[in-house]
């Protein structure tokens, strides 16, 4: 199993066939039921995603304040920028402003500061650069909530500022013109979690006089795009945002999107935020990482048909390059961690890493992957001529922002979310900020072993489910955090076809019940390490899809985890206990007809599995369940745990090996031997001869 634990709901079946009395598909039902919804009423809450969801933008504190603004400064004829992040949510956010900008006349441009040489967020030599090119406002998108002496500045130079930003706020506010956010302590705006681009999008509907519908008509696409990349969680009125984005980057009109789509080889298929988080979003975002914004934001404005093709190719490519540092950076730290852990090091409550010459485009998601795999918050830092900027990720309930504020005295600057956060400091700093957040992060311990429980829907019967059961799915879109893609568990599925496809890397599967069968893929493991065979009666959880392939639809089951079904493991499980009595007592009392004393088949397979994984020293710690996949998929596999721990008995007997055994964790120890040895002398086998 990849999960420790699977924790399977359930659902109610007199509600799940009231839902679908009153038209929702039976297989979405059962989700809405399982996730807790209990009345027709909330489940028609849950799904809906139309526009009556949009809140009012003047219930948005300081945004009127921040139209008349804009609008006093094009009739004075004053420099507008629009002064962005450089992450997708910035970049689409400074796109969709400007265009709406350049549709009022005004005089505008952009500026998005280098990740690397200026970091995230407004700095002075930028406002320098700002206003000596004549700028008269600045409007932040995405970024400057944190930015009290920036803004300061800007004053100084005779700049205003407005700010519109949806990250976490300090106790001090800037003193801009505007501060347009949500989450600013004296904003009664109900719904805050608006991405950056979210608060442009209210922002537009108040320099434009225009319906709702009207602005999403134009706008939605990026929008949603941004909305997406940012990991806002989609319900209330995300999920109408992003709906409607989604059916508008089906047929967009934006160049710069439909060159990427077909860059990026999606162009002909549905879009959904999958597509998004995937295809569309790294290759944005690639700009800022390996360097200038520009090429993305010109793709993003662009009108030219043929400047947009060459722009998205530049942009796929450096996608590539982008993959290709991330991966190195990847793998050295977790090599690192890897290694202090087979030392005995123990893993620690945050992993705070640091070195020279990481490229500081890439740590983010590095962080990220490491995050997955750990389960702890990360701090990756570059380091560069002793100043240190980093990227953190953490977990849900440690909030690495509040950590920061915590540290803030050994950090120059910091900003961000609860679950991710950029800062710098000092090189000198390094340790104390490591041991600080270590100590913050071991309050939370309770949540790191999370990760090894997968929360599953609900269990369903594969006899039920078809073509348009698992179409019907799709009414639970648009998917993201707050609704994530429905997971279920199918029980009890024969494995009836096994192979490996993608040169090796992944496992496609035949899972049989009676007369049904699903088609399953498990992407980026194989047999071996799961330890199933054919024959193999297991539980899967799943998403569950339509795959098409050429003018074929079948079911197909995305395969999230695997494991012997609950009648093999107590069928084991018996094996277990009957050979426990045997060690006990000597009193060995056959399971049905299956065959119990082992034979030279049994001896060789064991003996050339235990030579096939242990280490130099001719040793290996393996759990006795891994063993027995590994010796079951040569030989039946009734009464095989008992064949093999009688042949580990059988190899000690005659000084083959040694083993021991802890909470079913075996440490085994080929021994030197020379010549060949009769096991047909053994005592034990002729023990069970009687």
């Amino acid at each position: 199993m990849k999960y420790a634990k699977w924790d399977i709901g359930t659902f109610d079946p007199a509600f799940v066939d009231s839902l679908e009395h009153n038209g929702i598909p039976r297989l979405a039902a059962s989700v809405l039921s399982s996730r807790g919804i209990a009345t027709l009423e909330s489940a028609r809450e849950y799904l809906a995603n139309d526009d009556s969801l949009i809140g009012d933008w003047r219930l948005l504190r300081d945004i009127e304040v921040a139209a008349e603004r804009i609008v006093s400064a094009i009739n004075a004829s004053k420099r507008i920028i629009v002064y962005g992040d450089y992450d997708v949510d910035g970049i689409t956010s400074v796109c969709v402003l400007l265009r709406q900008l350049r549709s009022m006349n005004a005089d505008c441009g952009w500026y998005i500061p280098d990740r690397i040489d200026e970091g995230y967020g407004l700095n002075a030599a930028a406002i320098d650069k700002l206003a000596q090119s004549g700028a008269g406002l600045i409007v932040t998108v995405d970024c400057g909530i944190t930015s009290v002496s920036e803004v300061r500045h800007a004053s100084e130079l005779g700049v205003e500022v407005i700010i519109t930003d949806h990250h976490e706020c300090k106790n001090e506010l800037p003193d801009a013109a505007a501060i347009v956010n949500p989450h600013r302590p004296d904003c009664g705006y109900p719904f805050k979690a608006l991405a950056g681009v979210g608060v442009v999008f209210k922002l537009v509907c108040a320099l434009s006089n225009q319906p709702v519908a009207e602005v999403l008509a134009r706008f939605s696409d990026l929008i949603c795009i941004g909305t997406v990349a940012d990991v806002m969680p989609i319900y209330g009125e995300n999920r109408a945002i992003v709906a409607h984005g989604l059916s508008s980057l089906e047929n967009t009109r934006n160049p710069g999107l439909l060159s990427l789509l077909r860059e990026s080889g999606i162009a002909d298929k549905t879009v959904s935020t999958t597509t998004i988080g995937y295809s569309l979003a790294p290759r944005i975002n690639a700009a800022g990482r390996m360097g200038g914004p520009e090429t993305a934001v010109e793709l993003l404005l662009t009108d030219d048909t043929a400047r947009a093709a060459e722009l998205a190719g530049e942009l796929c490519q450096k996608n590539k390059q982008r993959q290709k540092i991330e991966t190195d950076i990847y793998l050295q730290v977790s090599g690192d961690i890897e290694r202090e852990l087979s030392d005995g090091a123990p893993l620690p409550p945050a992993i705070v890493r640091w070195g020279e010459g990481w490229h500081q485009g890439v740590i983010g998601v590095v962080a990220s992957r490491l995050l997955s795999r750990y389960n702890r918050p990360v701090l990756l830092i570059c380091l560069e001529s002793g100043i240190g900027k980093g990227s953190a990720r953490s977990l849900p309930g440690v909030n690495i922002f509040q950590g920061f504020e915590l540290c803030s005295d050994c950090l120059i600057t910091y900003g961000g979310h609860d679950m991710a956060a950029g800062f710098s400091l000092e090189e000198g700093k390094l340790t104390e900020l490591r041991d600080r957040i270590c100590e913050y992060a071991s309050q939370f311990s309770d949540r790191f072993d999370q990760r090894r429980t997968l929360s599953v829907d609900c269990t369903v019967n594969p006899a039920e489910l078809s073509e348009s059961a698992v179409a019907s799915i799709t009414v639970l879109e648009p998917f993201g955090v707050g609704n994530p893609v429905p997971i279920f568990c199918l029980e009890n599925m024969r494995i009836t076809q096994l192979t490996h496809v993608g040169e090796g890397k992944h496992l496609k599967l035949r899972l049989e019940q009676g007369s049904a069968y699903v088609g399953g893929i498990f992407f980026g493991t194989t047999s071996a390490a799961f330890g199933i065979k054919e024959g193999d009666l297991v539980d899967v959880v799943c998403h569950l899809e339509i795959n098409q392939f050429r003018n074929s639809r079948s079911i197909q089951a995305v395969i999230c985890d695997i494991r012997l079904s609950a009648m093999q493991a107590a069928r084991i499980q018996s094996e277990i206990n009957i050979y426990r009595d045997f060690r006990r007592d000597g009193q060995l009392t056959p399971p049905g007809s299956g065959r119990i004393k082992p034979d030279r088949r049994d001896f060789a397979a064991i003996w050339r599995h235990l030579l096939s994984i242990v280490d130099v020293n001719r040793s290996v710690t393996i759990g006795a369940l891994d063993l027995l996949r590994s010796y079951m998929r040569e030989l039946e596999p009734e009464c095989a745990y008992i064949r093999m721990m009688l042949c580990l008995d059988v190899l000690s007997e005659h000084n083959l090996l040694n083993y021991s055994e802890t909470e079913d964790i075996l440490a085994i120890t080929l021994m030197p031997t020379s010549g060949k040895t009769d096991l047909s002398k053994s005592k034990i086998l002729a023990k069970l001869q009687l």
